[in-house]
């Protein structure tokens, strides 16, 4: 029996209300409805199921790309089931149904919906020594949180480092993190770019992402929405004033992709809607995904 059949729970409501096949599709969604380690506002358990039901109500030609996401065959798996209280034990779940989705079709990109932005080291322990770009208000690179604690959401951008090397790994439109993140950052030589730059700089920040990402075959793409100023997303779980815009992102993921870079996955995590007001988040989640989906097709 396969991890498909022992961790997978199948949808009653798919992304876009796609049923397309594993051997055919091109991308694979899959939810995990998990906030174990959330230490503000949780509720991140519910967000697969809100951004499923949000894409609903979404146009599917984007006038980015001038395609239409009806013409895009995608598989939902569902959810993999929760497991509280062993989050090392949830994560091995993931990646174990990650890479045998690879078995099934070689060419399949797995888009992951969270959950707590902990789930992306599992994505990206799935997906083997790619670059990793990482959109998220903060560093997440502190060492133990709470204390005692290696994996959390607040480690998991150090976590992931280790696993790729620090130097393949850029943190995008940060703007919250203490100082000894900071620090180690500096040391480790982790790159980021903070919000600030991108706001203030965008087409000069743009070009230096793109020179990044431009080394590798393929990256593992991280989006975690309180990127985004509460403005934009008010439904998360950590809102971090001066943030950028849904049209600064979907902007610097449109250029990651023209850089012919290939996309290995993609997560999206940290809506919290409980927190979101008429569904402005999930329904903003939503449209990023399948932005991101037409941008790498």
């Amino acid at each position: 029996m396969s991890t498909l059949d022992l961790y997978l729970k199948e949808p009653q409501i798919t992304f876009f209300d796609k049923k397309g096949r594993i051997e055919t599709s091109e991308y694979a969604v899959i939810g995990c409805p998990y906030d174990s380690t959330t230490s503000r506002r949780p509720g991140t358990r519910f967000a697969p199921l809100a951004i499923r039901l949000a894409s609903y109500e979404i146009e599917s030609f984007s006038l980015r790309a001038l395609k239409d996401f009806e013409d895009v065959e995608l598989v939902d798996l569902g959810d993999i089931v929760p497991l509280y209280g062993n989050v090392e034990k949830y994560l091995a779940r993931i990646e174990a149904v990650i890479k045998d989705l690879k078995k099934y079709n070689s060419r399949l990109k797995a888009v992951i919906i969270g959950g707590e932005h902990t789930i992306s080291l599992a994505g990206v322990k799935a997906c083997g020594d790619i670059g990793v770009v990482v959109f998220d208000a903060h560093m997440d690179l502190r060492d133990e949180y709470p204390l005692g604690d290696k994996v959390s959401h607040a480690t998991v951008s150090r976590r992931i480092s280790e696993v790729v090397g620090e130097s393949n790994v850029l943190l995008l439109g940060v703007r919250a993190f203490c100082k000894d993140e900071y620090q180690y950052a500096k040391d480790n030589k982790i790159k980021f770019i903070t919000s600030l730059q991108i706001i203030r700089d965008k087409n000069n920040v743009i070009k230096k992402i793109s020179d990044y990402v431009s080394v590798y075959d393929s990256i593992y793409l991280s989006i975690d929405i309180d990127v985004l100023d509460p403005a934009f997303a008010p439904g998360v779980t950590t809102p971090e004033p001066e943030g950028i815009s849904a049209t600064d992102l979907l902007d610097v993921i449109y250029q990651i992709s023209e850089t012919g870079v290939k996309l290995n996955a993609v997560d999206l995590v940290e809506v919290a809607p409980p927190y979101d007001h008429s569904e402005v988040t999930s329904s903003l989640a939503a449209k990023v995904l399948m932005e991101t989906m037409l941008a790498f097709r």
